[in-house]
Order: structure tokens, then sequence, then C-alpha cells
């Protein structure tokens, strides 16, 4: 399992989600599955499609981002709300 702090979130049209952050924990690989918990407690499952180096040239400092894809409605609201926090990502199959 790693763990991943969600610094933002970035939206690219036509291409999806991107959670730009830092590993705090473990390896990320494409393939492996954020584990996002809803305001109800339960928690759904991401796969990440690939994993990128994001370079905030003003800002003189580096990310990494999780490339999500394009989410359906009802998992962009919970992911939209995790920035600050710390996700967990288990190796997917």
């Amino acid at each position: 399992m790693a763990e991943f702090k969600v610094n933002r979130i970035i939206r690219i049209t036509n291409r999806g989600h991107v959670l730009g952050g830092n590993i705090i924990a473990g390896e990320i690989n494409e393939g492996d599955i954020i584990d996002v918990l809803t305001d109800d407690g339960n928690t759904i499952g991401i796969k990440i499609k690939s994993v990128e180096f994001i370079d905030w040239i003003k800002e003189q400092k580096f990310e990494i981002g999780l490339m999500l894809g394009i989410l359906e409605e009802n998992v962009k609201i919970h992911v939209e709300n995790i920035v600050g926090e710390i996700v967990h990502i288990v190796t997917g199959n």
C-alpha cells in the first residue's frame, strides 16, 4: 500500500482529472487503485491510468501527477473533496 498527499486537482479537457501531490510512502504505478472515502463512509476505488511528473515552473517546484481519466459525476464529487488529504493506494490487478 502507498500513501499520496493530494495538493491539487487539475481537470484536463477530454483527458480527465489529475491529482497533483507527493508520494508520502510506498510506490505508485499505473493500474494501482486509489481509495476515495465518500460522505457516507464507503470507499470508491479509482484506477490510476498513468503516473506523471508535473513541473510548476512559476512556483519553482514539482509534483507527481496521478491521471485518473474522465470520471462520472457521482465519483467526481468525492474526488474534488480530497485536496489536502492523504489517500491510500493499493496495488491493482
